[in-house]
C-alpha cells in the first residue's frame, strides 16, 4: 500500500535505498516508489536471498528511516 509520507520524502528515501542496495538500478528503485512493502521481494530477487533475510534487511531499513515514513 502506498504511503503518502514515503511519497513526500521519496527523493531522500530513494537515495538511501540506492546506497544500501547498490545492485538496484533506477528502474528497480522506482518500481517500489511509495510502497516499501514491495522492497522485500525486490531485495530477495536481485540479491538471490531467502525471503526471511530480505525481510530482515528491509525491516532494519524501515527502522532507520522511521522519521521519514511515519
Amino acid at each position: 500500500m502506498r504511503n503518502p509520507r514515503v511519497e513526500r520524502n521519496w527523493p531522500v528515501i530513494k537515495d538511501l535505498i540506492k546506497s544500501k542496495w547498490r545492485k538496484f538500478d533506477d528502474a528497480e528503485v522506482e518500481s517500489v516508489r511509495g510502497d516499501l512493502g514491495l522492497l522485500v521481494g525486490k531485495v530477495q530477487y536481485v540479491y538471490g536471498m531467502a525471503r526471511v533475510h530480505a525481510d530482515a534487511q528491509v525491516s532494519d531499513f524501515r527502522k532507520s528511516v522511521q522519521t521519514l515514513i511515519g
